[in-house]
C-alpha cells in the first residue's frame, strides 16, 4: 500500500473544495504542489477524477523524483523526516478537502450510503480490536442485519496467492432454503465468523451489483425487525401496498409504456418497493415496482401544476389476477387496502414465494 493509499483509504474527495484550497484542474484530475524541508523538496499531489490520490516528492537540487520516501526499506533519519513532512501535507489535504468514509472499498461505502438514504441508518464500530468492522442494526431493537469486515482475502478464498491482499465482505442473514442457490454466485461464500446456516458472506469488490446486495440487506433487515414483532404486525421496512381504483385508471395500460409517474404518498422514499393493489372487480395485487425517483414536480398538459409531488416507478413484476387476491392477503395480515399502507412480514413471505 502506498503512502497516499494509506492516508486516503477511508476518505473520498469533496471536489468542490479542491480549487478553493489551491488545486489546479488538469487532464488527470486536480493537482497541487507544496514545498518541503525549507524549499529543498517539493510535493506534487494529484487527486484523480475517480477519487484516487497519487503523489511524488521532487528533489529540487537534482530535479529528480526522490523515490526513497516510498520505500519501506529506507529508515534513515533524513528519509524519515522527509517522509513525515510529506505525510503531514497529505493529512492536511485529507482533513480540508476530503470527507471521511466508514470503509475502504468503494462498493462498501456505496452500500453504506444507500442504507442511510433509504433508512437513515449508519454503521457503528463496536469492536475495539477491529475498528475496520462496521455493524448495521435495526434501531428499535438494536439487532444486527449486516456486518462489514476488512480481512485477508485468503480467509474466504483459500486459493488466493497473496496473503497480504485484503478484502471487505458483508455478512447478511438469509432464509436457509436459499443458501445453496446464493452460494453459486461468484463472490458469495459460506459465512465467515457467523452461523453458516442462516448467514452468508458477500465480497464487496463489485462482483455482485449494488442492487442485488441491497435487496439481500433489505431482507436481512426484515429478520431483525420481525424478531420483536407480533403476528400480523406491520413492519416499516420500505415495502408498501398502494390501492388503485380501476375506474380511474386503465389497468391494462398501467406500465405499458415503461416507467410510470405516480402521485407520491408522503412516507414513500426512493428505493422503496410498492405493490399495486387493483380494487374491485379485480381485488388483487397486480404489480411489484421499485421507486426510482421521488419529489418530482409535475405539470399537466394544460399547464396546471399538480398538488404535491410525484414519484417515478419501475415495474419489477406483474402477477396473475388469482395469485394475490384479497382473500389470500387476509390470511397474511392484510385485511384492507386504502391509499398506501405498510405490509406485514407474512405478506412479504407469501408474495416473494409466488412462482
Amino acid at each position: 500500500m502506498t503512502l497516499e493509499q494509506e492516508q486516503f483509504q477511508r476518505y473520498r474527495p469533496d471536489f468542490s473544495r479542491l480549487i478553493p484550497y489551491g488545486f489546479e484542474p488538469t487532464e488527470e484530475g486536480y493537482c497541487i504542489s507544496r514545498e518541503l524541508m525549507d524549499g529543498d523538496f517539493r510535493a506534487d499531489i494529484t487527486v484523480h477524477t475517480d477519487g484516487s490520490v497519487t503523489g511524488r516528492v521532487m528533489d529540487l537540487d537534482t530535479g529528480e523524483e526522490f523515490y526513497a520516501i516510498h520505500s519501506s526499506q529506507r529508515y534513515g533519519a533524513f528519509v524519515s523526516t522527509l517522509r513525515d513532512a510529506y505525510c503531514a501535507v497529505l493529512h492536511q489535504i485529507a482533513e480540508d478537502c476530503f470527507l471521511p468514509e466508514d470503509f475502504v472499498f468503494p462498493q462498501s461505502n456505496r452500500i453504506a450510503h444507500a442504507l442511510y438514504e433509504h433508512f437513515g441508518e449508519v454503521p457503528d464500530h463496536p469492536f475495539e480490536t477491529a475498528e475496520d468492522y462496521g455493524v448495521f442494526r435495526y434501531p428499535k431493537n438494536r439487532k444486527w442485519y449486516g456486518l462489514i469486515m476488512l480481512l485477508p482475502r485468503q480467509k474466504v478464498e483459500k486459493d488466493c496467492p497473496d496473503p497480504a491482499e485484503m478484502l471487505e465482505i458483508l455478512n447478511v442473514k438469509i432464509p436457509p432454503e436459499s443458501r445453496e442457490t446464493l452460494l453459486k454466485n461468484d463472490g458469495v461464500y459460506p459465512c465467515y465468523h457467523m452461523n453458516r446456516d442462516n448467514w452468508i458472506s458477500i465480497a464487496l469488490d463489485d462482483r455482485l451489483p449494488d442492487g442485488t446486495i441491497l435487496e439481500l440487506l433489505r431482507r436481512s433487515r426484515e429478520y431483525a425487525i420481525r424478531s420483536t414483532a407480533k403476528k400480523h404486525e406491520l413492519i416499516p421496512n420500505g415495502d408498501w401496498i398502494l390501492a388503485v381504483n380501476p375506474i380511474d385508471h386503465d389497468v391494462e395500460q398501467l406500465f405499458a409504456q415503461g416507467d410510470e409517474l405516480w402521485k407520491q404518498p408522503e412516507k414513500i422514499r426512493k428505493g422503496d418497493i410498492v405493490y399495486f393493489y387493483i380494487g374491485r372487480p379485480v381485488s388483487a395485487v397486480m404489480y411489484r415496482c421499485r421507486v426510482l425517483e421521488t419529489e418530482i414536480p409535475y405539470s399537466y398538459s394544460d399547464g396546471t401544476i399538480s398538488i404535491g409531488k410525484v414519484m417515478r416507478l419501475h415495474k419489477l413484476r406483474e402477477y396473475d389476477r388469482d395469485q394475490a387476491t384479497m382473500e389470500k392477503l387476509r390470511k397474511h395480515g392484510i385485511t384492507n387496502v386504502r391509499g398506501a399502507r405498510s405490509v406485514t412480514g407474512e405478506f412479504l413471505d407469501f408474495i416473494r414465494a409466488l412462482p
